[in-house]
C-alpha cells in the first residue's frame, strides 16, 4: 500500500487534533499503522485507493464506520463507539473497529463510495456577518442560492439562533450557535421575522434530503463520534431543513448558476455563497461560476443587488494564514472585503470589518 495513503491518514489525524477531536486523531493514526502493517484497513480499502486525496479517502473510512455503529450493524461496534460519551478507551474502540474491518462487510465497503458530506451547521456563524451585510443592502429581501448546499441545511441559517457575550439573533427550534465570537456581528432586526426569503435554492453533484433517514444517517456518520454537540446541532438543523423544505437540485456550480442567473436580478439582494465547498470544485468548473456571478454582476443595480459570500480556506481566497476567511463581494461595485476569520468547524470567529 502507497506510502502516500498512510501520510494522508497521519496529516488527517494531526488535523483531526487541532479541530479537537482526540477520537478521530487517533482512530486516522492507527489506521494508518494498520495500512502500513497490511492489516484488515488495507484490505478494507483495497480498490478505493487510486485518488486517496482527492476522494478524501481517510473520512470515506471514518463514514464508513461511523455509519456502521450508528445503525447498529455491528453490536460490538456500536457498544465501542457509545462508549466513547464515557470517556475514550481507544483500546477498546480500536479492538472493535479492526475486528468488524476483518470482515470487509459490503455494505461498508459501498460506503466508501459515498463523497463526505458534513454539512457542517456551525459554519452558519462564519456565514452570519454576510447574511447581516446582504441584509442591509437588500432592505430585508434576500434570494439564497448555495453552492455545494448538500442537504440545504446552511440554505435554512435564518432558522438557526445565534448568541454572543451580550447579543442574541434568531429564536425558534433551530440549534443554537454560540461560537467565541471575537467582535460583534451588525444585525438586521431581532430575528428572521425581519428577513423576507424569496427563494431557498442550491445545487449539489449529490443532494440529500433531510426528510429520508438514510440520508440523515449518512450526515450524522460525517460527524466525529466524539463531538457530541455537532450532533445536536445537526439533528436541529435537520428539524428546520424539514419545515423549510429548501431546494437542492442535482447540479452543477455552473451550469446551475448560468442557468439560475441568466435572468434579471430580483428586487432585494441576491446570495450565491458556499462554504467549504468551493475547494473541491474542478478548475474549470471555479472559472465558470466565476463568470456566470460577474456577469451576472455587471446588470445589478441599487435595488437588484447581487452578493458572493464564500467560506474558505484562506490561501484558496488569496488571503494570508492557515484559518478560513468569510470574504463578501458586493454588486453594482464588485466591492470586496473580508469579513471573519474563523475554523472550519465554526468554533471561533473573529470578525475583521
Amino acid at each position: 500500500m502507497s506510502a502516500f495513503i498512510t501520510a494522508l491518514f497521519r496529516e488527517q489525524a494531526k488535523l483531526c487534533d487541532r479541530l479537537g477531536s482526540p477520537f478521530m486523531a487517533e482512530l486516522m493514526a492507527r489506521c494508518a499503522d494498520d495500512i502500513e502493517a497490511g492489516g484488515p484497513t488495507a484490505a478494507f480499502i483495497e480498490g478505493h485507493a487510486d485518488r486517496p486525496a482527492e476522494d478524501v479517502l481517510t473520512l470515506r473510512v471514518a463514514g464508513a464506520l461511523h455509519a456502521a455503529a450508528l445503525s447498529r450493524r455491528d453490536e460490538a461496534l456500536a457498544s465501542a463507539y457509545a462508549s466513547i460519551a464515557d470517556g475514550l478507551n481507544m483500546d477498546v474502540v480500536w479492538r472493535a473497529v479492526r475486528e468488524y474491518l476483518a470482515k470487509i462487510e459490503p455494505w461498508a465497503r459501498a460506503f466508501l463510495d459515498i463523497p463526505p458530506q458534513t454539512n457542517e451547521v456551525a459554519r452558519a456563524a462564519a456565514l452570519l456577518p454576510g447574511f447581516m451585510a446582504a441584509a442591509e443592502g437588500g432592505g430585508g429581501k434576500l434570494r439564497l442560492m448555495e453552492l455545494g448546499a448538500s442537504a440545504g441545511l446552511l440554505l435554512c441559517w435564518d432558522g438557526f439562533r445565534y448568541a454572543g457575550q451580550d447579543w442574541r439573533w434568531g429564536e425558534g427550534e433551530g440549534p443554537e450557535l454560540a461560537p467565541d465570537w471575537r467582535g460583534a456581528p451588525a444585525l438586521y432586526g431581532g430575528d428572521a421575522r425581519a428577513l423576507e426569503i424569496t427563494a431557498r435554492r442550491g445545487c449539489d453533484l449529490n443532494p440529500l434530503d433531510a426528510s429520508d433517514p438514510e440520508h440523515a444517517l449518512r450526515l450524522r456518520a460525517f460527524l466525529w463520534a466524539d463531538q457530541l454537540e455537532r450532533r445536536k446541532r445537526l439533528d436541529a438543523a435537520l428539524g428546520v431543513a424539514r419545515r423549510l423544505r429548501p431546494q437542492v437540485e442535482r447540479a452543477g456550480a455552473a451550469d446551475w448558476l448560468t442557468r439560475e442567473l441568466a435572468g434579471p436580478l430580483p428586487e432585494g439582494a441576491s446570495v450565491v455563497y458556499h462554504s467549504v465547498a468551493w475547494m473541491y470544485f474542478p478548475k474549470e468548473e471555479q472559472d465558470r461560476a466565476r463568470d456566470a456571478i460577474l456577469s451576472a454582476g455587471a446588470r445589478a443595480s441599487a435595488d437588484h443587488k447581487l452578493y458572493w459570500l464564500q467560506f474558505e480556506s484562506a490561501h484558496l481566497l488569496g488571503e494570508e494564514g492557515e484559518d478560513m476567511v468569510t470574504v463578501l463581494s458586493e454588486w453594482p461595485g464588485g466591492e470586496r472585503r473580508v469579513l471573519a476569520r474563523a475554523d472550519a468547524h465554526g468554533r471561533c470567529v473573529e470578525l475583521q470589518d
